[in-house]
């Protein structure tokens, strides 16, 4: 009678078991700290930059795609994204979206660069535009609707408006105008075929938010997208204690 060999026991097998097991504990525990990291530092940024922008909404932080662990280890975070819709902009408030990249973990110390860009409805544009009235917005530009005193009597004016960005401050130049409900010829009303106060109203005019957000941020872009407002602005070498000193207003055309 024959017998078959006894199979060897694979000794192994149970250490190899405990191997994975404890890289999966160990792995499994890395993330776990880096999503508590990562709700932590969102925490602790969003305050200060409330704080700077004197927004009582709540602020959204994006740490990027990169693990933060390893980036808070070397001091800096590549990239992170911060928005709030409830920047203070005149009597009305607006979206804000502001990019930093290379941010020290140190509240002393120097962001590579910051851009923002800081979006205005209607309700938001017409609290502060210098003509006043009511704001709405048409094909890349938008139609302020206010009065103007012409001999006495309040008349109806709309005014098309373009805006472009311009020596720090938004440009605003107007491109038609309607008296009445009607259009006039625009290079009369300049010409002060309606006064002093139609020149006056069809001037160009210069819009400044800047007092609304950090002086380190300067304005670099001004349009119209749909049904809102855009602005850009962009700073380089920003410092994170500069971040609470607001702007302000340079003369236009200066």
């Amino acid at each position: 009678m024959s017998y078959a060999p006894a199979k060897k026991k694979r000794r192994w097998v149970g250490p190899v078991i405990v191997l994975v097991v404890l890289i999966a504990l160990v792995v499994a525990a890395f993330f776990v700290t880096e999503k508590l990291a990562r709700d932590a530092a969102g925490g602790v940024i969003s305050k200060p930059i409330r704080s700077a922008l004197g927004s009582t909404s709540p602020v959204s932080v994006d740490l990027g795609p990169g693990l933060f662990l390893l980036q808070a280890a070397s001091g800096s975070l590549d990239r992170v994204t911060v928005s709030t819709s409830g920047l203070p902009v005149g009597e009305g408030s607006g979206d804000l979206e502001l990019v930093a990249q290379g941010l020290p973990l140190d509240t002393a110390g120097t962001a590579d660069s910051i851009t923002a860009t800081v979006t205005l409805d209607a309700t938001a544009l017409q609290s502060v535009v210098p003509a006043g009235g009511t704001v709405s917005f048409s094909d890349g530009s938008f139609i302020v609707a206010t009065q103007a005193d012409f001999g006495g009597v309040p008349t109806p004016v709309e005014l098309t408006v373009v805006p472009t960005a311009a020596d720090g401050v938004i440009a605003l130049e107007t491109t038609a105008v309607a008296v009445n409900g009607s259009p006039v010829d625009l290079e009369d009303v300049r010409n002060g075929s309606y006064g002093p106060t139609g020149a006056a109203l069809v001037a160009p005019a210069p819009l400044c938010v800047s007092t609304y957000l950090p002086a380190a941020l300067t304005l670099s872009s001004a349009r119209v997208e749909g049904d809102s407002l855009v602005l850009g602005f962009a700073g380089t070498a920003v410092k994170l204690s500069a971040l609470s000193t607001k702007g302000e207003c340079p003369t236009f055309g200066a």
